[in-house]
């Protein structure tokens, strides 16, 4: 531990912390099936079939799952760089 006179919350100035936090906040607007399989696939690395054991649905489903919510990802984080 190191002891600070000041903790500081909220926003950083470090730019890769920020676009983590950007993304991370765009992935929690998805709608929960989309999120559940992309933070699977990308957070976790699981694999489609994995991830399509872990939440019960075939893996084709996965795969459109995280095929849409890609896509609404990159719509959002589009438009926030607009």
């Amino acid at each position: 531990e190191s002891p600070v006179a000041e903790v500081r919350l909220g926003e950083t100035s470090d730019p890769d912390v920020a676009e983590q936090d950007r993304v991370w906040r765009a992935c929690l607007a998805l709608p929960p099936d989309q999120r559940v399989a992309v933070v699977l696939r990308y957070y976790e690395h699981r694999d489609y079939a994995e991830i399509a054991e872990l939440t019960d649905v075939r893996e084709g489903t996965v795969r459109s799952r995280v095929s849409r919510g890609l896509a609404a990802l990159r719509t959002e984080l589009e438009d926030d760089d607009d």
